[in-house]
C-alpha cells in the first residue's frame, strides 16, 4: 500500500520533464510557449492519472467479485487499494494565484491563455470524475463494514462518500442503514432524518413532488460559491431527472426501501423515546431529592401532571404526600 501512495505523490510530469525546445529552465512562460498545442491535451500530464484511475477500477472489480462471494474482508482490502490508488485531483490542477502577485505577473498571450484554459477545463472534468469514483469506493467499503457489523466505520465511510458527491443518494441510504443497525437513540434519530431526506430526494428526481425552492438554498449556494474551489461540489439540490425505465426502477426500489425503514423504525423510536424520558426523570428526581432533602422536602411533595393536549407538564405542591 505504501508503494501505491508513493505513485500518487509522484504526479508533476510537466514541471519536471525537460523541454527539448527550451533553453531556459527558469521561465514557466517559455515552457508553455514550447508546448505543441496540436498534441491531445489529455496526453500531456493526465496520462499518469488515467493509468492510476484504470488500476483503481481493476481493484474495484476484484473487490466486487469478493463481495459477491461473501468474502467481505477481502473485498474491503481491494476497495481500500482502489481508494488509495485513484487520484484525488488531476496532476494539472491549478492553484489560484495570489492577488498580491498580479502586478508582478506578465500578461499571457492568447495562445498561452487558450492552452491554460483548455488544461484547466480538462482538470475540472477529470477532478469531478475522480471525486465521483472515490465516493463509490468509500460507499463500497461502508457496505463491507455493515456486513462485518462495523457500523460506526460504515457511517464514517458513507459520510466521506457524501462529502465527495452530495448527490449520492445510495450512500445516504446506506448511512441511514448503518445508523439504524447501530441501535442507539441518537443514531436511530439520525437514521430517520436521513431516510426522510432520501425519500424526498428520490420523489423529486422521479417527478412525484416539486423541489423546494427555499431562501436557505440560495444562501447556502452563495456561501459555498465564495469558499469552494472548482473541484468541490455545492450542496445538492435535487431536481427532476430524465430517467430511463431502468433508472426509474432503481429509484423506486430505493424509495420503497427507505419508506419501509421509516415504518419499521417508528414504533422502535417511540419506545426508545419513552425510555429516554423515564431515565431522564429518574435522574432529575434523584438530583431533586438531594437538594430538597436539605429543607426537609422531597420530590414527592411535587406532583407532575402532563397536559394531553400540549404534551407539557405542570407541577403542584403537596404539603403531606
Amino acid at each position: 500500500m505504501a508503494v501505491i501512495e508513493e505513485i500518487i505523490e509522484e504526479e508533476p510530469v510537466i514541471q519536471t520533464t525537460p523541454n527539448k525546445s527550451t533553453s531556459s529552465q527558469d521561465s514557466s512562460t517559455e515552457k508553455i510557449n514550447d508546448l505543441d498545442i496540436t498534441t491531445p491535451l489529455e496526453k500531456l500530464e493526465l496520462s499518469e492519472d488515467e493509468e492510476l484511475f484504470e488500476e483503481a477500477s481493476r481493484y474495484k472489480a476484484t473487490g466486487n467479485q469478493a463481495f459477491g462471494k461473501g468474502d467481505y474482508t477481502e473485498a474491503l482490502k481491494y476497495y481500500q487499494l482502489a481508494l488509495t490508488t485513484c487520484p484525488s485531483l488531476p496532476s494539472t490542477a491549478s492553484v489560484p494565484d495570489d492577488p498580491q502577485d498580479e502586478d508582478d505577473k506578465e500578461e499571457e498571450s492568447p495562445r498561452e491563455a487558450s492552452l491554460t484554459h483548455n488544461i484547466n477545463k480538462i482538470s475540472i472534468e477529470q477532478g469531478s470524475k475522480y471525486r465521483t469514483e472515490r465516493a463509490v469506493y468509500h460507499a463500497n467499503m461502508a457496505a463491507c463494514h455493515i456486513k462485518l457489523k462495523e457500523y460506526q466505520l460504515a457511517i464514517e465511510g458513507c459520510s466521506a462518500a457524501l462529502e465527495l458527491d452530495p448527490s449520492y443518494t445510495r450512500a445516504l441510504q446506506r448511512k441511514a442503514q448503518a445508523e439504524e443497525l447501530l441501535g442507539t437513540f441518537a443514531s436511530m434519530t439520525q437514521a430517520k432524518e436521513d431516510h426522510l431526506k432520501v425519500v424526498e430526494t428520490l420523489k423529486i428526481e422521479l417527478g412525484l413532488i416539486a423541489p423546494r425552492c427555499a431562501i436557505t438554498d440560495i444562501r447556502i449556494t452563495h456561501t459555498r460559491t465564495v469558499f469552494t474551489t472548482g473541484f468541490q461540489k455545492p450542496a445538492y439540490k435535487p431536481k427532476k431527472l430524465d430517467l430511463d425505465e431502468v433508472g426509474k426502477k432503481k429509484h423506486r426500489m430505493l424509495l420503497q426501501s427507505s419508506e419501509q425503514a421509516l415504518k419499521r423504525m417508528e414504533p422502535i423510536l417511540k419506545e426508545m423515546l419513552e425510555k429516554e424520558k423515564a431515565e431522564m426523570m429518574a435522574k432529575l428526581k434523584s438530583m431533586g431529592n438531594t437538594l430538597l432533602g436539605k429543607f426537609g422536602l422531597s420530590t414527592n411533595n411535587f406532583q407532575m401532571k402532563q397536559d394531553p393536549s400540549t404534551g407539557g407538564y405542570s407541577f403542584n405542591f403537596v404539603n403531606n404526600p
